[in-house]
């Protein structure tokens, strides 16, 4: 008797939630409160921007990555991935962030586009839909090549080419597996991306987009035309010995109409000093209190002269590591030492990253001038004037 009363209480509650909880009410509690129904695109470069940067330049692509492989770096602590032992965690990492910005740069294009947001999206000083369209394009391809450059076949997306293959960033739930683009497709597209991209922003070249939320350029038309155009540059000479015909046709196109001339043009995302939006290195060294990097006994020696087939000292030496804090010189960590050799080395008595390099608000390019001049050599002979430009 007892349980049947339970049951039946218990029956009438439940049946009392069913009836008073409506659709709307079930609709309001998964809507989160906090979370803007809308943000501006202006808001929406200056976060692509900056996760499409620290994906590149995060401690685990960079620090424990490139620079360690260029033996720019050693470790001191831990010295797993200075031996080559890399976790698929880090190629898993920079693969989700960097479609993270991706999908971001793509809607900025979608907001420019769709009818109903068009004039909202370039309102105030975002800029035209046209000129935000092509800087997002710019950005896009930037994102894309480096990924193509790791994984070769990707998913990947264009907005000036509606080839079936092209299924990235669709954000549709009935496809979850987007085909993967060949590497050829991708890059040959990649130029038609840029050159258009280059070519809109060059009919309006005093006009400025994104306003001061655009960390690389402030917003520069003029300057976001020059670093497609020399990203152009960089793709076309990628592709040379695959297809040279298309490539010198790029390369004369982008030379023609605007390549970068000098330091003043340089691609440069500059961190802030303010968390957490610091530099990576610096999250990763000061933030995180570790002396995990030091500067690798390669480029100390190289840079001193003592190594390599250039005998002069290199005054970069100063800018790029510290000396010693017990002895005042430069001396560089050994590289590649097995874990249990690598902490022999106190951090008293070897060199870390200078303050310059390891900066809260260090400033990290994605394109220089002396590339551009390196490239420009080699397209020419290996010209003397541009080799020592670069």
């Amino acid at each position: 008797m007892k349980i049947s009363n339970i049951l039946h209480t218990s029956f009438i509650g439940l049946s009392l939630i069913a009836t008073s909880c409506s659709k709307s009410t079930f609709s309001d509690i998964n809507t989160d409160p906090n979370r803007p129904a809308s943000v501006t695109t202006p808001t929406i470069l200056v976060t692509a921007e900056k996760q499409l940067v620290s994906a590149l330049r995060s401690e685990e692509v960079s620090l424990r990555g490139a620079q360690l492989f260029a033996q720019y770096f050693s470790q001191n602590i831990y010295t797993d991935q200075s031996r080559y032992q890399i976790p698929t965690s880090y190629s898993d990492n920079y693969w989700t962030a960097t479609y993270k910005s991706l999908n971001n740069l793509n809607e900025i294009i979608k907001l420019n586009t769709n009818e109903s947001t068009k004039a909202i999206a370039s309102a105030g000083t975002a800029g035209t839909n046209t000129n935000q369209i092509a800087i997002a394009r710019i950005l896009k391809a930037y994102a894309f090549q480096s990924l193509t450059d790791v994984f070769g076949d990707i998913p990947y997306e264009s907005y000036g080419n509606k080839d079936a293959d092209f299924e990235a960033l669709q954000q549709d739930p009935d496809n979850l597996t987007p085909k993967y683009a060949s590497q050829e497709k991708i890059y040959k597209d990649i130029l038609n991306e840029l050159q258009q991209a280059a070519d809109t922003l060059a009919k309006y070249p005093t006009a400025t987009t994104f306003g001061t939320a655009d960390i690389i350029y402030k917003g520069s038309n003029t300057n976001w035309a020059k670093f497609a155009n020399s990203l152009r540059l960089r793709v076309a000479n990628r592709i040379k010995g695959k297809d040279a015909a298309l490539a010198t046709t790029h390369i004369a196109d982008a030379i023609k109409k605007g390549i970068f001339t000098s330091n003043n043009d340089n691609a440069i995302f500059k961190y802030s000093k303010t968390s957490p939006n610091e530099a990576p290195l610096f999250r990763a060294t000061v933030t995180a209190n570790r002396k995990d990097f030091a500067i690798s006994n390669v480029i100390v020696e190289t840079l001193q002269g003592s190594r390599g087939p250039f005998k002069i000292a290199d005054p970069r030496l100063s800018k790029f590591a510290k000396p010693t804090s017990s002895g005042n010189i430069y001396y560089g960590q050994p590289y590649g030492l097995p874990l249990a050799a690598g902490n022999l080395f106190p951090v008293d008595k070897i060199s870390l990253p200078s303050d310059i390099i390891n900066a809260a608000d260090y400033g990290e390019v994605l394109m220089e001038y002396a590339e551009v001049a390196f490239i420009l050599a080699e397209n020419n002979n290996w010209d003397q004037s541009n080799y020592e430009k670069g």
